[in-house]
């Protein structure tokens, strides 16, 4: 087994943050502090309350819906559907369980 040392251990961080920054497809909103990604609007969001409300899916299979709805591409309605359920809490003011 390789030995894992500092300099390692800060180059694969750098990596990683480098992976994440050039994924560009996320932006601020004043709704929460989650990053929400650029085409996600609250039509998205909307519907993707609705599909679950109606049980039609499991929500981790929402995503061929969320493309076919709104003719989005698998990565656009995967990066808004992960940030639908980051956020669902907060934006029906539910508390998590510790």
């Amino acid at each position: 087994m390789p030995e894992i040392t500092l300099d390692t251990v800060y180059k694969k961080l750098e990596e990683l943050k480098r992976t994440l920054e050039s994924e560009d497809t996320m932006n601020t909103t004043d709704q929460t502090t989650e990053q929400r990604p650029a085409r996600c609007t609250e039509k998205h969001l909307e519907y993707l309350d609705e599909l679950r409300e109606s049980g039609v899916t499991n929500m981790f299979g929402a995503r061929p819906y969320l493309q076919r709805r709104f003719s989005l591409e698998p990565k656009e309605a995967g990066a808004i559907l992960a940030y639908w359920m980051r956020t669902f809490a907060e934006r029906h003011q539910i508390k998590e369980a510790k």
